[in-house]
């Protein structure tokens, strides 16, 4: 099985992946001997909602008898720990790896770069861009507190004035943090969220304060540039890509979901990871 989110926030971290899982098990389907099962693969959606996980999964198990879950979430991942034991189930995080993750029951893994790395790496690049002050605004979940706690780290470390600011799970105006950035003379943004941050943005480049923006890869949801009435452009954010890998297996990957799907996914190394995650679990 696999829950993620296919809609309402964060769907670059979910469609791609559950596309990629599906491709990985019709290939192979196709290509397993006559004495290896046939897979079947059901996918939910949890809106991204740690609150969604438990039930989907219940769900997944009363219905098809699932023996392996991939999931997105890592609040979601945390949510169904305590069944995954008793039910004899694995659970794969596809797309996070990070300390929380690392202490979870021996039926949970992970398929994933770093969390706190990929963020502290950001942080150096903060700093190499001469910032002496800045804002992190993260969204209320476990994956983008710690990147801003990473990120915060570093940036300690280096004696860099920041303060992390924790966004409201629906927020759409951010006229009070904005005006409050201009008045203290913050030099630039780190956002970790999701298509509403990009109102945040916005609504920065309207009150004229022209700063640098810092972000994870969720800005690459199509809505998020809709929001951020294209203000995105430019942002700073570590990024994977087939040169990060093995190149000719990662183009031949794009290749093969380009023509199941007749497109390319909006953001590349999510369902990379996703279609490598799958594979190893059915080998």
């Amino acid at each position: 099985g696999y829950i993620g989110p296919l809609s309402t926030r964060a769907t670059d971290l979910g469609i791609g992946p559950a596309k990629a899982i599906q491709l990985a098990v019709k290939q192979y389907n196709k290509n397993r001997k006559d004495d290896e099962p046939m897979i079947k693969v059901v996918v939910a959606d949890d809106k991204w909602e740690k609150k969604m996980a438990l039930p989907l999964y219940e769900k997944m198990r009363s219905e098809n008898n699932i023996s392996v879950i991939f999931m997105s979430n890592t609040d979601g991942t945390v949510a169904i720990q305590n069944r995954l034991i008793d039910d004899k189930v694995i659970c794969v995080n596809p797309l996070n790896s990070d300390q929380l993750l690392s202490a979870l029951n021996i039926n949970t893994f992970k398929v994933a770069k770093k969390t706190e790395e990929t963020h502290e790496m950001l942080a150096e690049r903060i700093i190499s861009m001469g910032v002496k002050k800045i804002m992190i605004f993260h969204y209320p979940n476990d994956f983008m507190t710690r990147a801003a706690k990473a990120t915060k780290r570093t940036l300690d470390y280096a004696g860099i004035d920041n303060e992390i600011v924790e966004v409201r799970k629906e927020q759409v105006n951010f006229q009070e943090e904005v005006e409050r950035a201009k008045k203290e003379g913050v030099e630039a943004f780190a956002m970790y969220g999701y298509r509403n941050l990009g109102f945040l943005m916005s609504q920065a480049r309207d009150e004229k304060l022209e700063i640098p923006f810092f972000g994870s890869t969720t800005l690459l949801d199509p809505v998020f540039y809709n929001n951020s009435k294209g203000t995105l452009a430019g942002t700073v954010f570590p990024y994977f890509t087939q040169e990060d890998g093995d190149k000719s297996k990662a183009d031949r990957f794009m290749q093969d979901y380009e023509m199941e799907y007749g497109q390319q996914p909006s953001s590349m190394w999510p369902p990379m990871q996703a279609y490598d995650a799958a594979n190893i679990v059915l080998d």
